[in-house]
């Protein structure tokens, strides 16, 4: 026998093999090593343990083409499904085009088989479900695959043949198919559902912060109010304590028998009482009253202490008296103070009240200056009738200036100023009042 020279075959790019065996006609079980040749007419003889089998290649009728592979049944919720019945449009193999499923319907058997007349049992089959798996399975003999618990989504099956003892592959048979969500599962209920909690969440931080905003002004309302009512007490105080000096002062010129004094005095008294009990209706008053007041106060005092002192105003002109607002006696307590203590226990020197008023940026600056003998002398005097009215005038005063940045969009700020000549020695007290416009 010759032997058979295989060198064409291995210089080609590819070869394709065939199996062969008892189905088409291989009944051997073991050839011999080496032990296969070829006759002038083209058969091929096999030797093997059982005998030799001769091969007739032109009566070989394997097939090269491929197998081809249908899915022919869809089965839902594990029960065999009759889509004949269901009334949708079905395909040629019997299944239904476009199909949605339900969120209770997401658990779905696919069965498959390959069309390989010569090898049916050769067949293998690999499948994908695209949308829920990443990769093709493995070959295997299986021929239906059972998926549960679908999401809600677009699926695609995918299944493909493959020939074992050719190795030959079909085309993948495709069938796509919908699980349809619930509504609780859709975009536009998510996407809403979190709009409706972020709408809930800024209403109710909207709400909240109305809500603090809303107590906050409840407690500003609450506290102007007690300041309110707080300034009107100490309006009421203020009252009777400038009351009764000037009723003082009266009383004293009648007791001396000093009747055109005290006509002069009652008279000015008169329209200080009225403008004292005018402005004190008022929560503030225009500078230029205040004025009014104070200038009608230093004539009663200036009368009864026999002009004693002199009285100096400086005022800038281009300051509108009318345009700035105070509370009532306001610089009533520190000129009665000026005189009371500083200008009263002079014995060397003439006494001197100035007042000023001065155009500052975004207010006025008034200044009340007396020679007197200084606020450390003046504790040393032994008048304490003086000094308890000092003081309480002083303490009402700065009271109701604590109040008034509660109350007013104005800011009064009040400093005392101890003035001292070069050696020292006192030489009176200067107050200076800073009234400037809040913000």
């Amino acid at each position: 026998l010759e032997k058979l020279d295989l060198t064409f075959y291995y210089e080609q790019d590819s070869i394709r093999t065939n199996l062969y065996n008892d189905f088409n006609g291989f009944y051997g079980t073991e050839c011999n090593q080496n032990a296969v040749t070829q006759d002038k007419e083209g058969n091929f003889w096999f030797g093997t343990i059982n005998g030799a089998v001769k091969y007739f290649p032109e009566k070989d009728n394997s097939s090269s083409k491929p197998p081809r592979i249908e899915i022919i049944r869809l089965n839902v919720k594990g029960k065999r499904t009759d889509w004949n019945s269901s009334g949708l449009d079905l395909d040629d193999a019997g299944l239904p085009r476009d199909l949605e499923l339900t969120r209770k319907e997401n658990s779905l058997q696919l069965e498959f088989i390959g069309v390989d007349l010569l090898e049916p049992d050769a067949l293998t089959y690999s499948f994908i479900l695209v949308g829920a798996e990443d990769e093709w399975s493995d070959y295997q003999e299986q021929r239906s695959v059972f998926y549960s618990n679908l999401a809600p989504g677009d699926y695609a099956f995918m299944v493909r043949s493959k020939d074992q003892n050719t190795g030959l592959e079909s085309e993948p048979s495709v069938y796509e198919f919908s699980i349809i969500p619930t509504y609780y599962q859709t975009l536009w209920f998510k996407v809403s559902l979190i709009s409706l909690i972020s709408l809930g969440f800024f209403a109710f931080f909207f709400w909240r912060v109305r809500s603090i905003r809303q107590h906050e002004a409840e407690q500003r309302d609450f506290q102007h109010q007690l300041a309110e009512l707080e300034m009107t007490a100490l309006r009421s105080q203020m009252n009777p304590h400038f009351l009764f000096n000037s009723l003082n002062s009266v009383n004293n010129f009648i007791i001396k028998n000093k009747k055109e004094e005290a006509s002069e005095y009652l008279t000015k008294f008169s329209r200080l009482v009225r403008m004292v009990l005018q402005n004190s209706q008022e929560k503030l008053v225009s500078l230029e009253n205040e004025l009014t007041a104070l200038r009608l106060y230093i004539q009663m005092e200036s009368l009864r202490f026999k002009n004693d002192f002199h009285y100096v105003e400086k005022i800038d002109e281009s300051i509108d008296l009318s345009r700035y607002f105070i509370p009532p006696l306001l610089l009533q307590p520190y000129v009665e103070n000026a005189i009371w203590h500083g200008l009263l226990h002079l014995a060397d020197r003439q006494g001197k009240l100035t007042l000023e008023l001065h155009q500052i940026e975004g207010g006025v600056k008034v200044i009340i200056k007396d020679n007197g003998v200084g606020r450390e002398k003046s504790q040393l005097m032994k008048s304490k009738t003086a000094m308890k009215k000092k003081s309480m005038g002083m303490k009402i005063n700065a009271d109701r200036m604590g109040l008034s940045k509660d109350l007013y969009d104005f800011n009064i700020d009040i400093k005392l100023t101890d003035l001292k000549a070069s050696d020292g020695l006192a030489e009176g007290t200067m107050v200076t009042i800073i009234i400037s416009e809040n913000g």
